[in-house]
């Protein structure tokens, strides 16, 4: 079996002896701010070799650009804590009124109720959300760019 991006249906994939990683291609993840649906089903799987991903999301919106475009997959990892994180690296944010938001996160202090998330378009300033109204952050372990 070549080493390759494939998606597949489960039944392909146990026949291959390959574990699917979870492809929400309804419900997209936006570089922006917007309400969307949380998830729940999935409609398929992805593998993409050497990728450990817990689930992949296409992207809509442009506030992560030039890195990250509409039409492009990411894959995403929880993360337990703020302890520990990056702000050079791009998590998904997910609130409780269901937005999934690709963003940078300043490190907040201790004592800080809120969060800033910034982005890598200097189109879309900076914003702050209350800690409380983060529900998931998950870390972007991968970004793959789908060609017309």
């Amino acid at each position: 079996m070549s080493e390759e991006f494939r998606s597949m249906t489960s039944t392909e994939a146990e026949e291959s002896g390959i574990t699917l990683t979870p492809f929400y291609d309804e419900l997209p993840v936006t570089a922006g701010q917007t309400e969307t649906p949380g998830y729940n089903e999935h409609s398929t799987g992805l593998y993409i070799p050497g990728v450990r991903a817990e689930a992949f999301f296409p992207v809509m919106g442009h506030s992560m650009e030039p890195y990250i475009y509409p039409g492009d997959i990411v894959g995403v990892r929880t993360v337990n804590s703020f302890d520990g994180i990056n702000p050079d690296a791009t998590y998904m944010v997910v609130t409780r009124s269901n937005e999934r938001m690709i963003k940078h996160i300043v490190p907040p202090t201790a004592d800080d109720d809120s969060i800033t998330l910034t982005s890598d378009n200097p189109a879309y300033p900076p914003f702050r959300i209350l800690r409380n109204d983060v529900v998931r952050v998950m870390k972007v372990v991968y970004s793959g760019r789908t060609y017309k």
